[in-house]
């Protein structure tokens, strides 16, 4: 099933740390996996050619689409220090 997210800007990575937002994007997305990223502004991208070939279209209404903060937080560092206050008072 093919979906388009129309009318919002889509953070992409442009570099090993450079990103880049298209303000007029689109987001095609085909099952799971993300079919293409368009920028509607260059004026080259035909904006109802995509939505004809796309099962649903929804109009984002100017969000931002982003990558998911995957994993952004964990407390495998913690591992290093357990232990370390044994045996002292838990009041000074």
């Amino acid at each position: 099933m093919k979906i388009l997210l129309k009318n919002c800007g889509v953070l992409v990575r442009k570099g090993e740390a450079d990103y880049a937002v298209i303000r007029d994007g689109a987001l095609l997305t085909d099952g799971d996996l993300i079919a293409g990223v368009f920028d509607l502004s260059d004026g080259k991208t035909n904006a109802a050619k995509l939505a004809a070939g796309a099962d649903t279209v929804k109009d984002m209404g100017g969000c931002l689409l982003m990558p998911a903060l995957v994993n952004a937080h964990g407390h495998a560092p913690m591992t290093l220090l357990r232990g370390a206050g044994s045996g002292l008072p838990l009041q000074a």
